[in-house]
């Protein structure tokens, strides 16, 4: 379900147990969320439960104006009920920080220009696949992007993203040393397939695939048992049982299960996380 990256170096814990880590996690604000999206998010409440350390949760509400036909009304809009999505999930709130770059950039732009300063052009481009891009802004974003990466000077950085993502902890890996701080660790998670066989991904402009936190739960049921009977269905409702059974053997067992009671059991797993 991860992947796990880090330098040789890096150890995010000490013999004694004490947190020297804090976790950097995400959302790109274009749409509402869906059952895809939660992933990295309930890991880092998993990771602040388990070693009682600091999250942040960045909201990139700038790249996706820049990358998306909204308005920047539309773009915040989407960032505060997305938001309110994620905080559902029950993180600490004594130790979680949530932002968009917007509001919060006034706070962290000295960071970003720093960031900026070490960053090449060339390199940019590649690692982000910007060839064709012409517009400057989406060249100096992942300056902004990577800034959380630094936020605490006396401890490292896990950053749980998708692999989509992964890139930007590339980026703040190539320049970490001469800005004197630690390259960044992550935890890239695959991606929930959609419902769809030929969507690939779960994606949010794509309905008849996705399961939406918005969904009710006749809405769930009802997209389950329209592709239910497709060739892959049965693949695909492992994935959901493995994804969301927070480690329960009965994951396993479900192999051995008929295809009906397999269909039963994902839609009472989605409809439990729902709830």
């Amino acid at each position: 379900m991860y992947y796990f990256q880090t330098n040789k170096t890096t150890k995010l814990n000490d013999s004694e147990s004490k947190t020297t880590f804090y976790v950097v996690t995400g959302r790109g604000p274009s749409n509402q969320m869906h059952l895809g999206h939660l992933i990295p998010f309930i890991m880092a409440k998993w990771l602040q439960q388990e070693f009682n350390c600091n999250v942040y949760i960045q909201l990139a509400d700038d790249e996706k104006f820049l990358n998306k036909q909204h308005s920047m009304n539309t773009i915040r809009d989407y960032a505060y009920e997305n938001l309110r999505d994620i905080a559902a999930l029950g993180f600490n709130e004594d130790k979680t920080f949530m932002f968009s770059d917007t509001d919060y950039i006034k706070n962290i732009y000295q960071l970003a220009l720093r960031g900026a300063k070490q960053l090449d052009f060339g390199k940019i481009k590649n690692t982000l696949g910007l060839s064709g891009v012409k517009n400057p802004a989406l060249y100096f974003y992942p300056a902004l992007q990577i800034t959380p990466m630094m936020f605490e000077e006396n401890r490292k950085c896990l950053s749980v993203i998708g692999l989509d993502q992964y890139a930007y902890v590339q980026i703040q890996n190539e320049i970490a040393s001469r800005l004197h701080c630690d390259k960044a660790a992550s935890l890239a998670s695959k991606f929930l397939p959609s419902l769809n066989n030929n969507q690939g991904k779960m994606n949010a402009s794509l309905p008849d695939g996705t399961i939406y936190l918005s969904d009710s739960t006749k809405e769930v049921e009802m997209k389950i048992e329209q592709f239910a009977n497709s060739k892959s269905f049965i693949e695909k409702a492992y994935h959901f049982l493995y994804y969301l059974s927070d480690g329960n053997d009965n994951v396993i067992k479900s192999l051995e299960l008929l295809s009906g009671k397999r269909k039963r059991l994902a839609i009472k797993n989605l409809l439990k996380k729902k709830v």
